[in-house]
């Protein structure tokens, strides 16, 4: 599961969180989607191929098997970081209790019965088409 805040509704959430009278408030999307519907909106939009992560990671790991040059792909410097970590909705990937890499999921009553508004907060899918613009691509 993922439960991603947009930027802006977290830096509101958190000025709003000062006056709070607990002590802790987590600070996380309240109605978080499976990851796979995240990277699926992604792939569409950019127009690639999903594959599996352990494919990918597989793939990743002939590829540092066949090439030691200083050209090798940035991601081979986290292959250890990819081996262990499992996001391809199989059986051993977190469960569904838990958040994208085996973190725990945050309780969210507290934070929603002090402000609200975060109840309303908008759908994570839906801000994947900013991200891509962020970061440049189409």
């Amino acid at each position: 599961m993922v439960s991603f805040v947009p930027l802006d509704l977290a830096a509101k959430a958190i000025a709003d969180m000062r006056d709070s009278p607990t002590q802790i408030l987590h600070l996380a999307h309240p109605s978080p989607v499976p990851w796979n519907s995240v990277i699926q909106r992604t792939a569409d939009m950019l127009s690639v191929p999903l594959v599996y992560y352990r494919d990918w990671v597989s793939r990743l790991e002939r590829v540092g098997d066949e090439d030691d040059s200083s050209d090798s792909p940035s991601a081979l410097r986290l292959l250890d970081f990819f081996q262990k970590t499992n996001l391809d909705g199989s059986s051993e990937s977190p469960c569904v209790s838990s958040e994208i890499m085996g973190l725990p999921r945050l309780s969210m009553k507290r934070s929603i019965e002090y402000l609200p508004r975060l109840s309303e907060m908008r759908e994570i899918v839906g801000e994947v088409g900013k991200w891509l613009k962020y970061w440049n691509m189409p």
